[in-house]
């Protein structure tokens, strides 16, 4: 579907770098970050705050219309739409917003990286939160300012539990307060910096340690009523397919030589048509699941079953869209395995994304549970946990 509304010109935006983009690719997989101009660009144009609360300048952009601009980047490359997804600036979201407008004054331009795994300790000290650890898979964390962690809060060295586990707080720290150690070489998405953030000993005010619930009670707007941000893995894999059949049409369109040419190449054209089903399909089912869930957002609140079909939506359209580029990489003949070929950049992409926790096909599990037992008395007897509905 599309939304009417002035933040899809964001997407306009990120098009016109498309040219250069797709030049500095090779780049990109080299230096395995996002070079200044480019973060300066995407900054430019929104991609950066869309997330970000319109009262803290950000442009809070429907989330439909966000998951179109997700979606393109991703197309232009796989890295640049990781990150438009995981630098959003959503985080902001979660802190006072006092103390978001004095960060955001004196780091103008900030952009906000972090991990919400829990990788760190956090323990209540006399002016603040004594917090180590360590995050793998910080997306961003070269061109970020401020970047979070997720820890679990320590009393004497022991893990303190409250009635849902064990109690976690996200953690803001300043750019000067942590390092970040270079472990990022994965096969796909070589772009994202997706480096280790390291935190030794750091004394953090209470104004920047907040629990992970915080942003609806500071933002009263439908994008924080909902895992919508999670739903960018379905946009960032969709664009990388869309982008793996449009390589392979471009590929085929080269030839490969007079015996191919005799045999007719009925396996590449019937591989590109299934493919573009598949995306098509897998599109209509999350951009469905999203807006449903949005309009429930906008009316108070995202029920359980909106929130559990869009966790459907976003596992099943992630590994579709991994069945889409296989299906057209395997088509396309050895040249597709040259790194240069933009074909070999999708399957490694996309690949790469499909190992996220997030998307594992073992969450299929949860979710059959929660079908199976949510019209049952006492049901659903599956933990709300962190996908459904605050």
């Amino acid at each position: 579907m599309t939304v009417t509304d002035p933040n899809t010109a964001v997407s306009d935006r990120v098009r016109a770098l498309e040219e250069r983009i797709r030049a500095w690719a090779p780049q990109l997989e080299q230096e395995r970050t996002l070079p200044s101009w480019l973060v300066d660009e995407l900054y430019d144009a929104g991609v950066f705050t869309a997330l970000m609360p319109a009262t803290l300048g950000g442009l809070e952009m429907h989330a439909v219309a966000w998951m179109d601009m997700v979606e393109e980047l991703s197309r232009i490359n796989g890295s640049v739409g990781w990150l438009a997804m995981i630098n959003s600036g959503i985080g902001w979201a979660g802190l006072a917003p006092a103390v978001a407008r004095r960060i955001l004054a004196e780091h103008p331009r900030a952009v906000m990286a972090g991990n919400q795994t829990p990788g760190g300790q956090a323990e209540r000290v006399e002016g603040g939160w004594r917090v180590s650890g360590r995050w793998k898979f910080t997306s961003g964390s070269l061109h970020s300012a401020v970047l979070s962690g997720l820890c679990v809060v320590v009393q004497g060295g022991q893990p303190v539990f409250g009635p849902d586990g064990p109690d976690t707080r996200s953690v803001l720290f300043l750019r000067d307060e942590v390092t970040i150690d270079d472990t990022w070489d994965g096969m796909g998405m070589r772009g994202t910096g997706s480096h280790d953030l390291v935190a030794t000993d750091v004394l953090v005010p209470d104004e920047r340690v907040t629990l992970r619930t915080a942003a609806p009670a500071n933002h009263p707007g439908p994008l924080y009523k909902g895992i919508f941000m999670l739903l960018g893995h379905s946009a960032h894999a969709l664009g990388i397919a869309r982008a793996a059949i449009e390589a392979a049409i471009e590929t085929e369109a080269k030839g490969y030589g007079v015996l191919a040419q005799l045999m007719g190449r009925d396996g590449a054209k019937m591989a590109v048509a299934e493919a573009e089903a598949i995306v098509r399909a897998s599109r209509c089912f999350v951009w469905d699941a999203v807006a449903r869930a949005y309009a429930e957002a906008e009316q108070g609140r995202v029920s359980r079953d909106a929130t559990v079909n869009l966790q459907l939506a976003m596992v099943h359209s992630v590994h579709e869209a991994a069945r889409a580029v296989d299906l057209v990489f395997h088509q396309a003949g050895a040249r597709s395995v040259f790194t240069s070929n933009l074909l070999s950049q999708c399957f490694r992409d996309i690949h790469t994304a499909t190992q996220h926790i997030i998307i594992f096909k073992p969450n299929y599990k949860t979710l059959g549970e929660w079908f199976f037992t949510k019209d049952q008395p006492g049901g659903p007897l599956v933990s709300p946990g962190v996908f459904f509905a605050r």
